[in-house]
């Protein structure tokens, strides 16, 4: 009797045989599974640099920069000696200008530093320099004219400034502010801020100065004025003209024993202005102040019945 075997069950006894194969290699294989370090810790954070070496006279001037540092280690390693992490760039034998720095990290032990960026930083560098200024009052409000104020003293009279030499270089006076906006009677003596400024009389930003406030005496007192009439001038002499002034006299204080008339600035007028009606200046004579310091003018053409009277 013949056996007749299909060439199909053939084939699929030969393939079970080379899976079965397959499975007894892998089985007998020693397979290595990675071992996991449960106690490894991964963190991300970020350092200010610390610049070393910096000359003497050298000062920066650009932002502190930060960088980007990935570390590893154990848990209570990374969280009690996180701060131990050093980050810094060495400024030896670097004057003033623009230089590229590289970043240096030191960890301590039990920390490891997988990567930071950058690894190269910008830096501005600036000579120091030293500026001396006279400290000046300025008055804060506008006492009445009745009021004489006067300084005693301002200790120190002069104030320090120093710092990089483009903010120095700015420097343009020293002031300090009196407010005299509710005056009264009396010596007053305060320690009062010294505020830095430039030409156009804004404070300065970013430097040093010693000291910083500076010990005002100053006095105010009352004094007695003495009135005088106002007399209007102008460009050239008119006959028909009504000219009123309002105030028509104004108080006189300080060298005022020889002042009898307190004059207007010069009114340029010709008849098609007419009417006028403006406020016009006064001329404060020398040695003197005076209250207030303004009157309004009006002038207008007489009419033909007051011309008449």
């Amino acid at each position: 009797m013949k056996l007749r075997i299909d060439n199909r069950d053939l084939y699929l006894r030969g393939m079970a045989l080379v899976i079965a194969i397959i499975f007894w290699m892998f089985a007998q294989q020693d397979m290595q599974v990675p071992s996991i370090n449960e106690r490894e810790q991964y963190q991300k954070i970020m350092k200010n640099v610390v610049f070393t070496d910096i000359r003497e006279g050298i000062l920066i001037t650009s932002p502190v920069p930060e960088v980007f540092l990935e570390i590893s280690g154990p848990f209570w390693e990374l969280n009690q000696k996180q701060d131990e992490i050093q980050v810094y760039a060495s400024l030896e034998n670097k004057g003033a200008g623009r230089h590229s720095i590289k970043v240096n990290v030191k960890a301590p032990e039990g920390i490891n530093v997988v990567q930071y960026y950058p690894d190269k930083i910008d830096v501005r560098l600036e000579k120091k320099e030293t500026k001396e200024l006279k400290i000046e009052p300025i008055l804060l409000g506008a006492p009445p004219a009745d009021y004489n104020f006067r300084i005693i003293s301002i200790l120190p009279e002069k104030v320090i400034v120093s710092g990089p030499q483009s903010y120095v270089s700015q420097a343009q006076s020293a002031t300090v502010g009196i407010d005299v906006s509710t005056p009264k009677p009396g010596l007053y003596k305060n320690n009062i801020l010294i505020q830095v400024k430039d030409k156009e009389q804004k404070t300065i930003e970013g430097i040093h100065q010693d000291p910083q406030l500076a010990e005002v005496q100053w006095e105010l007192a009352q004094q007695e004025g003495k009135k005088v009439p106002v007399e209007v001038v102008l460009n050239k002499k008119e006959e028909n003209l009504d000219i009123k002034v309002n105030p028509q006299e104004v108080l006189v204080f300080g060298n005022m024993s020889k002042v009898n008339v307190v004059l207007t600035e010069t009114v340029e007028i010709e008849e098609e202005d007419l009417p006028f009606n403006k406020e016009v200046s006064l001329i404060v004579p020398t040695g003197t102040e005076i209250w207030p310091k303004t009157v309004k003018v009006n002038i207008e053409k007489k009419s033909l019945v007051e011309e008449a009277r």
